[in-house]
């Protein structure tokens, strides 16, 4: 169990790369902690573990009480930290300080060449420069990422959209899901009864790729690429529909 684990952190950690180099590093970031965390626990004699509740933040607050009650109530494992091997400490502390050489190695790149190059083709790309675009990414936090460092050139013509709402230059928060789709209709639905034409760049994780018509633009960019194939053809299905205006989609 401990080495499918150890593969599900590398494939998360290689798809965050492949995302963004924001959302890697804030992914070995949360790694470290949570193994900082998880080390203090165990050294103290007991393990909590849940996937309700957030045992660090109770553990923090020293509410054993409550974290008593949750084991009670069956929401909580509890487990003493004799009944594990003994080279289990030693094994976490293995992984804390490798994860600690990667979150050192990163500190010292501060370029983002996929990021300069998707603006240079914002700007120069004739398929891009004069068109309304989608910009879907598996990652909240690249899209968060992108959303900030397009809003100062853009402004009020980009739009971000995610699991949180939405986000806009000068907002200076998210917007609810409610408004935010209503937005986006209005901007990329031709069938909207009110059409707008204020966003120009639409970034958006994958809960766009179903449910919603954007085909009164034809052209989207995959920021990063989903492993599944079904997911690349709902992202492209938003725009390649039956009532376009388009001749080709991008």
């Amino acid at each position: 169990q401990q080495r499918n684990v150890g593969g599900f952190m590398k494939g998360i950690l290689v798809k965050r790369l492949e995302s963004s180099f924001h959302a890697f590093r804030n992914s070995v970031d949360r790694f470290c902690i949570s193994y900082a965390n998880f080390i203090e626990m165990f050294k103290k004699g007991t393990v909590y573990i849940s996937n309700k509740v957030d045992v660090f933040d109770l553990l923090e607050n020293d509410d054993t009480e409550t974290l008593e009650q949750m084991v009670s109530e069956d929401k909580v494992q509890k487990y003493p930290s004799a009944h594990f091997k003994e080279d289990y400490l030693a094994d976490l502390e293995h992984d804390l300080a490798i994860l600690l050489e990667i979150q050192s190695i990163w500190k010292t790149v501060k370029e983002d060449p996929k990021l300069d190059a998707f603006k240079s083709e914002l700007s120069n790309n004739k398929y891009l420069k004069s068109k309304t675009v989608i910009v879907f990414t598996e990652s909240k936090e690249t899209a968060e990422y992108l959303h900030s460092s397009l809003s100062v050139h853009y402004k009020d013509s980009i739009f971000t959209y995610s699991s949180k709402g939405g986000m806009q230059h000068g907002t200076g928060g998210y917007i609810s899901s409610h408004i935010s789709r209503d937005l986006i209709i209005e901007n990329y639905d031709p069938n909207a009864q009110t059409q707008q034409d204020k966003i120009k760049v639409l970034i958006t994780t994958d809960i766009l790729a179903e449910g919603i018509n954007l085909h009164r633009s034809n052209v989207i960019i995959n920021y990063d690429m989903p492993w599944n194939p079904t997911r690349v053809l709902q992202r492209v299905g938003r725009i390649n529909r039956i009532g376009t205006k388009h001749k080709k989609v991008h």
